[in-house]
């Protein structure tokens, strides 16, 4: 995992995210950040939460008569294998949309508290890359 903050490199194992109140104004002064996952990474860290996702949608679709993401229906609710090789759209949409949280807390989320740096305070657009996907946002130094 690769991380820049401002356009220069930053240890990804100072990163934590705003769990409360993401997306809203932090009042501090926010920085640009990136971060390059590769293909290989989300599945050793993030196969689980995915998995669990696709249950609930599942299960969800079979209680509601409306769908929240048609496409998972459609497509049979794929593994996070199965989207990676064939959906990869699919999923920048999901994980920049519904599975923030989830990917976040699977990639960063055991960073120890005395090691944060720099808080994500929102990702606004995740795309597929060669190299794997790339969330871009904004966030804010701590301290």
């Amino acid at each position: 995992m690769r991380c820049d903050v401002d356009n220069e490199q930053f240890d990804p194992g100072h990163l934590i995210y705003r769990d409360q109140g993401y997306g809203a104004d932090p009042e501090r002064p926010l920085s640009q950040f990136s971060l390059v996952v590769t293909d290989d990474e989300l599945l050793s860290t993030f196969l689980e939460p995915f998995s669990v996702f696709m249950s609930q949608c599942k299960e969800d679709d079979e209680s509601f008569s409306e769908s929240d993401i048609p496409e998972l229906k459609t497509l049979g609710y794929p593994s996070l294998e199965g989207m990676l090789s064939s959906h990869r759209r699919l999923l920048a949409g999901l994980l920049k949309d519904f599975l923030y949280f989830q990917l976040l807390d699977a990639l960063i989320g055991k960073n120890p508290r005395s090691g944060w740096r720099f808080a994500i305070n929102e990702i606004a657009e995740v795309s597929d890359e060669e190299m794997g996907y790339l969330l871009q946002g904004k966030g804010y130094f701590i301290g």
